[in-house]
């Protein structure tokens, strides 16, 4: 029973859609019974047509002669009278009364039961005939005067008497319209059904476009979208698998590297050979735990995963981060600046700010010549923060300026330490906050000039309510 239930109360849009055509069909039925109430009031109360019907009942019953033949027309007229208003259904008893022109009655309906209907008054007048309402209508003739009396019937009688002859044609018509209602909306879901069907068929792996998807305009929209969404899971999957088979390739050369060392140093016969091995081993390690970092660090502003934005003070971040990375620009005789505001706040990510901080000044600080200058700018404008890192290294040439954001991407640096993941981090962590980062020559067309934008209205706070970075006081470098 309980299955049966679920299966009936189950969502299903062929249910939805006939569950919408009956609401209409109901709709429909009750703006009919309000129409035909509202007609036939309006026919009951319409004195008029109701004086002329009283006066052709009057021809008929007064073109006989005699008072005998004139009761018995009377007393006919009045029987077919009611005998049709039992077959409408109770529309209401009809009460007749002929009488001479001074005033004797010479018939009148044995329903009234000796109450006068006629009240000599001319035209339309209401009767109150045993507590119930009727509407007389009185007309005369030379010979004779008849006052014919329709009972007035109640709302609730008139709607009860309507509401159950459209209810009878509902009954009818009802299965005659919803069985092929049900068929046609069943019919035109199948197309559905075989898209769906088509898609469970498919493999794990199978995201090509759908071949001839349908004909139906209704479903365009979605097989539309179905096919955008596999390009885009194609795409990424393509990317992932390029990118796993570059980081495999990346990491066989320093782990071969450190394994070649490994077996020199077990092997090598003096402590020359060993202190070269463990040299070259440690180079290994480093490179390979660089490279492993940054394959994190690209997963990390790669992943779909919002994180939280928040109110910065940008200019304390790129001093305190600037400050981290002194050390290894002081071991090569490079001098850091940085033009900041003393207090910059902005709205933003703080770890995706600072892989784009390490990457570019790591990158201009190994690439730059020793004794060189690398420059910094922090600013806003229209609401947009833009951050500029200038250095006054070789450069890059101006057709190799798009592929150095490529993933493992060296350029024709190939002694440089690196795994040729830094810009392409950068230009994946600006992309997480939709901005974006340009590369042009540096001033007077030496060196590169990397400018990182980020949109985002800046939030100034009071000082007491600037964020704390990682505990630590900002230093300039």
């Amino acid at each position: 029973m309980k299955t049966l239930l679920r299966y009936l109360l189950r969502p299903t849009l062929v249910r939805r859609v006939t569950m919408v055509m009956l609401l209409a069909f109901a709709l429909m039925w009750m703006i009919m019974i309000g129409n035909f109430y509202y007609g036939f009031k309006r026919g009951d109360t319409d004195d008029a047509r109701r004086m002329a019907w009283a006066g052709e009942l009057l021809a008929v019953v007064g073109r006989y002669t005699g008072d005998g033949k004139v009761r018995l027309a009377a007393e006919v007229t009045s029987n077919r009278l009611n005998s049709s208003s039992n077959l409408a259904n109770g529309t209401g008893d009809y009460v007749l009364q002929v009488s001479y022109p001074d005033g004797r009655v010479l018939y009148l309906s044995p329903q009234a039961e000796g109450v006068a209907v006629d009240n000599g008054a001319p035209g339309p007048h209401p009767l109150k005939l045993h507590g119930q309402r009727y509407r007389a209508y009185a007309v005369s003739s030379a010979r004779w005067r008849l006052a014919v009396a329709r009972q007035v019937p109640d709302l609730a009688t008139d709607f009860r008497r309507i509401s159950a002859n459209l209810a009878l044609i509902a009954f009818l018509t009802l299965p005659l319209m919803l069985v092929p209602l049900w068929i046609a909306v069943a019919r035109g879901l199948r197309p559905l059904r075989s898209l769906s069907q088509s898609i469970a068929a498919r493999g794990p792996d199978d995201l090509h476009p759908l071949v001839n998807p349908t004909s139906y305009e209704e479903l365009l929209p979605l097989t539309g979208s179905l096919d955008r969404l596999f390009a885009q899971l194609r795409a990424k999957m393509e990317r992932e698998h390029a990118f796993v088979a570059d980081a495999a390739h990346e990491l066989r050369t320093p782990l071969a590297l450190i394994a070649a060392q490994a077996h020199v140093l077990v092997k090598a016969p003096d402590g020359a050979q060993r202190s070269d091995a463990e040299r070259q081993l440690e180079h290994g390690i480093a490179r390979a735990s660089h490279l492993i970092a940054q394959l994190l660090a690209l997963a990390h502003v790669d992943s779909d995963e919002q994180r939280a934005l928040a109110d910065i003070d940008v200019a304390a971040l790129v001093r305190h981060e600037l400050a981290l990375l002194a050390p290894a620009a002081f071991a090569r005789r490079i001098e850091l600046s940085l033009e900041a505001p003393d207090v910059l706040m902005h709205r933003l990510e703080a770890h995706a700010l600072r892989s784009i901080l390490h990457n570019l000044v790591g990158n201009a600080i190994g690439y730059v010549h020793q004794g060189g200058q690398v420059a910094l700018e922090l600013a806003t404008s229209n609401g947009a923060l833009t951050l500029t890192v200038t250095d006054n290294g070789q450069g890059i040439a101006p057709a190799q300026r798009d592929l150095v954001f490529e993933r493992f991407y060296r350029g024709q640096r190939q002694d440089a330490h690196g795994a040729g993941l830094g810009l392409a981090i950068v230009r994946q962590a600006c992309a997480r906050q939709g901005g974006s980062v340009t590369l042009a020559a540096g001033a007077g067309g030496v060196g590169c000039r990397f400018t990182v934008t980020l949109p985002g209205a800046p939030a100034p706070r009071p000082p007491s309510e600037r964020a704390s970075l990682a505990g630590a006081t900002p230093t300039k470098p």
